[in-house]
């Protein structure tokens, strides 16, 4: 899994570019640089303490009282079968099996050398070091197979601080195989929050290994921000096209009913026309536009409220400033009902201010009592929180 600092959602496209462009050196500097895995400070003190564990990791480094060889990758492990036996389930039942039945060493054909001498080393110590952040996957794998709960945790929130728009697709991927309910929130969330990086990650092959299931609840979320709702159209296209064998029709129609059709430019709209994929459900489509244009509350008729992201002070506010409104009319009404009691009577929330909703304005004033704006609407006096305002350009 690459490693590849967390961005802030302004910088994806630039970070994109700087990949594309082929930010080689940096990148492998920083998945050569060594990790070390722990448990919790608390965890590790009590182990420090206890005389007895630190007396059998002192003899397993000498080779003292050893009991037990283990074979992985052609390299010779030798280990106290008491202490496997206690750490991992998987461990016990083949030592223990091996006592009553056979001479020799055990050999474990699933892992790798690495991951088992790091394993091993945890098992002792509860701590281990990885030569570059390449092998953290690998013991990922290794923890779940080998069933030792610390180490799980510990190489399930090394992957956890490493996983960016890049490489989310893959980890949620992988949490999902091994069930990592943690990681996979972690990883949920950046894709929501990233899904246009994530989705072009290694030339759309990151996204081409989720599932219909796990696209389908990306896509379906309010919280999904995208730059624009094409994203996910083509998104979904790209998926079913690398899918082999074919995805069925109904996998088709399931996904591309999570598409927010309405959401789309007048010239992509005239531009599905000549899809073949919506010609064959065009169905979806037309449901999608009446659900929107009689104000159906489903979640195709409403602008994904993920995209909108406020990231500004009352303070970055200026007049004659470019700013959006928050598309979810019930945020916007929560908000400015919000507003302290001493400011003026034209904020608030009215009826009417639903049409601001998505839409885009100036700033004509701002009202540093109740950190609101007023906006350039013709004939309208209304004052908005800065936090339902997105500031879309400098005059």
């Amino acid at each position: 899994m690459t490693a590849v600092n967390v961005n802030s959602p302004d910088e994806d496209k630039i970070m994109a570019a700087k990949r594309r462009r082929g930010s080689d050196e940096s990148s492998t500097q920083s998945s050569s640089a060594a990790i070390t895995l722990e448990c919790s400070t608390a965890a590790s003190a009590a182990i420090r303490e206890d005389g007895l564990r630190t007396a059998i990791a002192a003899q397993w480094r000498e080779g003292t009282l050893c009991d037990v060889d283990l074979l992985v990758e052609g390299t010779a492990f030798k280990a106290h079968r008491m202490l496997l036996a206690a750490e991992s389930p998987y461990l016990s039942a083949l030592v223990t099996t091996a006592m009553r039945e056979r001479a020799g060493p055990i050999e474990l054909k699933e892992l790798s050398a690495a991951s088992f001498a790091a394993a091993l080393s945890f098992m002792y110590t509860r701590r281990c070091t990885l030569g570059s952040q390449d092998a953290l996957q690998p013991l990922l794998h290794a923890a779940h197979l080998l069933r030792v709960p610390p180490l799980l945790a510990a190489a399930e929130a090394a992957v956890a601080e490493r996983i960016d728009a890049s490489n989310c697709l893959r980890a949620l991927g992988l949490a999902e195989h091994l069930s990592l309910a943690a990681l996979a929130n972690t990883a949920q969330k950046l894709a929501l929050q990233h899904f246009g990086t994530a989705a072009e990650a290694e030339d759309g092959a990151a996204l081409h290994t989720l599932s219909a299931e796990q696209l389908g609840d990306i896509i379906a979320s309010d919280d999904l921000a995208v730059s624009d709702e094409s994203v996910v159209l083509e998104a979904v296209k790209g998926w079913l096209a690398a899918q082999q064998p074919a995805a069925s029709q109904a996998t088709a129609g399931a996904l591309l009913a999570h598409v927010r059709f309405a959401e789309l430019s007048k010239e992509q709209k005239v531009a599905l026309d000549d899809e073949p994929l919506l010609q064959q459900h065009f169905k979806i489509v037309a449901t999608a536009y009446r659900e929107k244009m009689h104000g159906e509350d489903t979640p195709r008729a409403r602008p994904r409220s993920g995209s909108f992201r406020c990231c500004l002070q009352y303070d970055d506010l200026r007049v004659g400033m470019m700013v959006k409104v928050h598309p979810d009319r019930a945020f916007v009404e929560e908000q400015c009902r919000k507003v302290v009691a001493g400011a003026t009577k034209n904020c608030g929330w009215a009826v009417n201010m639903t049409s601001t909703c998505g839409s885009t304005y100036r700033v004509a004033e701002l009202r540093e009592n109740s950190c609101s704006a007023r906006l350039d609407i013709p004939r309208v006096i209304w004052h908005l929180p800065y936090t339902v305002l997105q500031i879309v350009c400098d005059a």
